[in-house]
C-alpha cells in the first residue's frame, strides 16, 4: 500500500488548502506609520492624564 501511495505521489502533509491565509502582507512603511500612529494616541492619553492628575491635585479639599 506504502508503494501505491508514493508511486502516485500523494500529498499526505497535514495542511488544509482551503484556509486563508494568515500571512502579514503590509510592507515595512506600513508597519512604521501604524507604530508612529499608535505612539501620537499614546501621547494624547498621557497628556490627558496628565491634565486630570494636575485637576486633581489642584483641588481645595485634599487633606494637607
Amino acid at each position: 500500500m506504502r508503494d501505491q501511495i508514493e508511486a502516485r505521489r500523494f500529498d499526505l502533509k497535514a495542511v488544509n488548502p482551503n484556509a486563508e491565509s494568515t500571512e502579514d502582507t503590509r510592507t515595512p512603511e506600513e508597519l512604521l506609520d501604524i507604530i508612529a500612529a499608535k505612539g501620537r494616541e499614546i501621547d494624547a492619553a498621557i497628556a490627558e492624564l496628565r491634565q486630570s492628575l494636575a485637576a486633581w491635585n489642584a483641588r481645595d479639599d485634599l487633606p494637607t
